[in-house]
């Protein structure tokens, strides 16, 4: 019960405040600095990756196809320089 209360919190936040809030549970549950760039997948993580980490890559956000078929550098594939797909800053 309390732990899911825990969680119901983070999931607020990351809806609330998108990218924003991921890093900040990034840095404080995995000890690790993510940014707007390091949290973008790279041409060259996606000529590696198979069709269930690109689906799974798109799903959160941080992958998607163009109406070209190339991929966006962008989280969620926005290229804008708009809000995110989570709803965070770009």
């Amino acid at each position: 019960p309390e732990q899911e209360k825990q969680v119901a919190s983070i999931i607020d936040e990351v809806r609330n405040r998108g990218d924003e809030a991921i890093f900040e549970y990034a840095e404080k549950f995995d000890h690790c600095k993510l940014t707007t760039e390091t949290f973008r997948v790279t041409d060259e993580e996606v000529a590696a990756m198979t069709t269930a980490d690109k689906a799974q890559a798109f799903i959160e956000g941080r992958y998607a196809k163009g109406s070209s078929g190339s991929s966006m550098g962008r989280p969620g594939g926005d290229m804008s320089g708009g809000a995110s797909a989570r709803g965070g800053a770009a």
